[in-house]
């Protein structure tokens, strides 16, 4: 489902170059995960993508906040909500949470993301209950 900012009509992403850096982010993961064979080797490998995609969605959210539909486009914001999701890091984490909230009362990003992340943060910081 598309969401669209209705004070912006089709002009799609205020940041493309933004919206670009993820997608090569995703482009790269997708690459090395298809390209590579199942070995511990390819874990590492598959690993430091990852990190580097989290590093990329740092400074991105240190730049502009959380990079939501509006500012980077849709296949863009969902892959900045699966970094963090699977992000180790659980203060990337809760800032991503944070900045996701500011987001979602914007209308500039998808309120499932912000639900099934704050599940995440929860359970990871041992804050949620079964």
């Amino acid at each position: 489902m598309s969401r669209r900012d209705p004070r912006r009509p089709d002009r799609g992403p205020l940041r493309r170059d933004v919206g670009l850096d993820l997608l090569r982010c995703k482009w790269r993961a997708e690459e090395v995960s298809h390209a590579v064979p199942n070995t511990a080797v390819s874990a590492g490998v598959v690993a430091k993508v990852f990190e580097e995609n989290v590093e990329v969605l740092r400074a991105i959210m240190g730049e502009h906040g959380w990079p939501g539909h509006t500012l980077v486009g849709e296949e863009a914001a969902q892959f900045a909500w699966h970094i963090a999701y699977y992000c180790p890091d659980i203060d990337l984490q809760t800032e991503a949470l944070r900045l996701l909230e500011g987001a979602v009362r914007a209308g500039t990003a998808a309120p499932e993301h912000h639900t099934r992340l704050a599940e995440r943060v929860g359970d990871l910081s041992g804050r949620r209950k079964p």
